[in-house]
């Protein structure tokens, strides 16, 4: 009997059986030299059909949306205040139908999930614009995120969960500058709020949260924190009479990120991305921080930055050093736990 051949398997067929190997391998089923090979084995051609089926997907997307709202733009005057709540609320229902007959769990799905949530905004845009509600600016943005909370929980999307915790920091943002005095500490409370947001996905992500796997919502948060953390600091550094709201909080807060952030990313999820964004942060204070004491005390401009230059490559150099050893610290950890996996696979 002949064996009948085998179906050839798609890109976003493939994604399920990467990530499952990923899963494998988090429960301590495969080590990561078997991890690996079976991930080897997965990368041929297939994964440019599916990065580029994905790209295609997102710009479509964002093609029709910003479409929608040109149309509004350009036509506004000529559409009837009733038909044009009328044509949003279709559209609307048009992305949650498609989503339904997709399924909320297929990436087809969760792409119409977003572009209903986007249009969502429009909607509340639209009806601001044709009754004049005279509403502040950010009860748009809170009354937005509330509106589309089911939908991002019944989506289970990474992008979506991304998508609501912008409008939350849009919300909270816009919140400050029209109703707390400018002394307000908005900076490091917003922090201290992306700050949970991160905890809560890592959370999630031991807990196996399917939602929550994918690295790129890791990068957008850890990124996102330490930059206007590294930035607010440097710029009290420089600039003694930038004295905006919470600025003096702002040092606390960002001393707290790289202490927690090196313990949990080093010994719990030993993930190197995350300690080398946080060597490199540390490394760009502490030059800002001899610059300005070697510019104020030599008064000599030119031998302070021939000086500087050489403390500046003899900090990266220490960093850099840090981080070989750590690499090679967490590369014996892994392959200790692993051999522990195979002599005794019951722990």
């Amino acid at each position: 009997m002949s064996q009948q051949p085998q179906p050839k398997q798609s890109a976003l067929q493939r994604l399920a059986t990467a990530q499952q190997i990923r899963e494998w391998r988090d429960e301590g089923l495969l080590t990561s030299a078997q991890q690996e090979n079976a991930e080897r084995l997965l990368c041929d051609r297939l994964d440019w059909e599916l990065w580029i089926s994905r790209l295609l997907l997102l710009m479509a997307t964002a093609f029709l949306l910003f479409a929608v709202v040109f149309f509004f733009a350009y036509n506004w005057a000529e559409i009837k205040p009733l038909h044009k709540l009328l044509l949003v609320e279709g559209a609307i229902a048009v992305c949650l139908a498609g989503a339904w007959w997709r399924g909320f769990q297929d990436l087809v799905g969760q792409m119409l999930l977003l572009a209903a949530s986007v249009l969502v905004g429009v909607f509340l845009g639209v009806f601001g614009q044709i009754y004049q509600t005279g509403a502040d600016s950010y009860t748009l943005f809170v009354a937005w995120a509330v509106l589309i909370l089911p939908w991002v929980i019944l989506g289970q999307s990474g992008a979506l969960w991304m998508f609501w915790l912008l409008l939350i920091n849009l919300g909270t943002g816009i919140y400050y500058s029209e109703m707390l005095p400018r002394h307000f500490p908005i900076i490091p409370i917003m922090m201290m709020l992306n700050i949970v947001a991160l905890s809560l996905r890592e959370f999630a992500a031991l807990r196996g949260a399917k939602c929550c796997m994918e690295e790129w919502q890791r990068w957008v948060l850890v990124l996102g924190i330490l930059g206007v953390l590294t930035f607010m600091v440097w710029l009290r550094i420089v600039w003694d009479s930038y004295m905006d709201g919470g600025i003096n909080l702002t040092p606390a807060v960002y001393t707290g990120v790289l202490i927690g952030g090196f313990i949990f990313y080093r010994y719990v999820l030993r993930n190197l991305f995350v300690i080398s964004m946080l060597m490199l942060s540390a490394c760009i204070i502490l030059c800002t921080l001899i610059g300005r004491g070697i510019f104020e005390g030599l008064q000599e401009p030119v031998f302070s930055f021939f000086i500087m230059g050489f403390i500046v490559v003899g900090i990266f150099a220490i960093g850099f050093f840090i981080l070989r050893a750590i690499s090679r610290q967490i590369a014996q950890e892994v392959r200790e736990r692993d051999q522990l996996h195979q002599e005794n696979p019951a722990t």
